[in-house]
């Protein structure tokens, strides 16, 4: 058990949402890790090239950053964990996962790293808090 883990899962929830955007929008791959296609249109290339901000990958899920700055916008943390999401671009989640661009779904709700970071990051603080025990934390779904 966790000394105050509303306080951890806050910090650790922040820092993977971080992670995360730097993982599909700065790198530009999906939640499975693989690159996102490149596969546009001339005409959308053009329009993506005038109105794409921040230096991002031609291929990223960003035009103007709507998606980019909506994640994370839903945010709880909670003694149990957190919940983090997109608060009004679940639509575009939805269309862009039908055309092959997954960002998140119900099997895999992040990059393996990134559920590897969260295991890392449990298990040390709570062995930083409970030296003399073991324990093994399973994230994800089955």
């Amino acid at each position: 058990m966790l000394k105050n883990p509303e306080s951890f899962f806050r910090r650790l929830g922040a820092n993977v949402r971080d992670l995360y955007r730097k993982h599909i929008f700065t790198d530009a791959k999906d939640v499975h890790g693989k690159p996102f296609s490149k596969r546009y249109s001339k005409g959308y290339i053009e329009i993506k090239k005038q109105k794409q901000q921040g230096g991002y990958k031609l291929n990223a899920p960003v035009l103007r950053g709507d998606l980019r700055l909506d994640f994370g916008s839903h945010f709880k943390p909670s003694a149990n964990g957190f919940e983090m999401g997109w608060a009004s671009q679940g639509a575009k989640i939805k269309w862009l996962k039908k055309r092959g661009r997954v960002l998140t779904d119900s099997k895999q709700a992040f990059p393996k790293h990134l559920e590897k970071y969260m295991s890392r990051e449990l298990t040390k603080q709570y062995k930083k808090e409970n030296p003399n025990k073991t324990t093994i934390h399973k994230i994800g779904k089955k």
